[in-house]
């Protein structure tokens, strides 16, 4: 189904799978991560099979996401509407997977949901240790699953996504990214660079779907606290080409 989020984002890979699609940068670590339409297709494909094939997550399935701005998080969420599943952004209503962070564990390790997953969330795929026996490794577990996914029947009419008051379904979720990114004025090919923080409040549909359902390519920034950030964002701006600040 191409109206849908996965389905578009499908689209948009094929007509230029070479050229970066997701850029992320951490100024504390030094890590910079850069995807390709074809490696973040390859990482979807993986994630989607573990979330089918260890969680049994399928349509109507929900899947919390307890992380960060990251390109994980990104990976995560289109697996799952792959599968025709909802992401929610709120840990607390019961979910059938909740996936956190590190920083996030001890607080979400008992909470209430069907499966447990962490991310290490680390630039070099090293697993988190140590951590409860009951929460799966999510940077283990990927790794022995196939980078290829057919997809699954996709009801436009099931639960996409939920992000505070919001509850859209897939048909909508797919119109609303479409809107936002005409709203946005976001061009064609567009560099877009995101600084992780108050932009992620907005959600994914917003930061993160938009743009890469307009055909631009992002540029995630975790800028630290160093008294050069903003120097060292012009930096970045001027390497990675930006031609909008979102």
């Amino acid at each position: 189904m191409t109206d849908t989020l996965s389905g578009l984002l499908a689209a948009r890979i094929s007509a230029n799978p070479a050229t970066p699609l997701i850029t992320y940068y951490d100024r504390d670590s030094g890590e910079r991560t850069e995807l390709s339409g074809t490696t973040f297709a390859n990482w979807v494909a993986k994630t989607a099979n573990l979330l089918r094939d260890d969680f049994d997550v399928h349509d109507g399935s929900v899947v919390a996401l307890a992380l960060p701005m990251h390109w994980q998080q990104l990976v995560l969420a289109f697996a799952t509407w792959s599968l025709g599943g909802c992401v929610s952004e709120s840990p607390g209503d019961s979910p059938d997977v909740l996936v956190m962070s590190p920083d996030r564990m001890m607080e979400l390790a008992d909470a209430d949901a069907g499966e447990l997953m962490v991310s290490s969330l680390d630039p070099m795929g090293r697993p988190l240790e140590p951590r409860p026996e009951h929460v799966t490794d999510y940077t283990s577990a990927v790794r022995v699953h196939g980078d290829a996914f057919t997809g699954a029947p996709i009801g436009a009419a099931d639960p996409a996504y939920v992000g505070g008051s919001l509850t859209l379904d897939h048909a909508h979720a797919a119109q609303t990214a479409r809107s936002l990114a005409q709203a946005l004025k976001l061009a064609l090919a567009a560099r877009v660079l995101v600084t992780v923080g108050p932009a992620g409040e907005a959600g994914l549909l917003t930061w993160a779907a938009a743009p890469l359902l307009a055909g631009a390519s992002l540029v995630l920034v975790k800028t630290g606290e160093d008294a050069d950030t903003a120097d060292w964002l012009e930096r970045i701006s001027a390497q990675e080409a930006i031609t909008t600040r979102l």
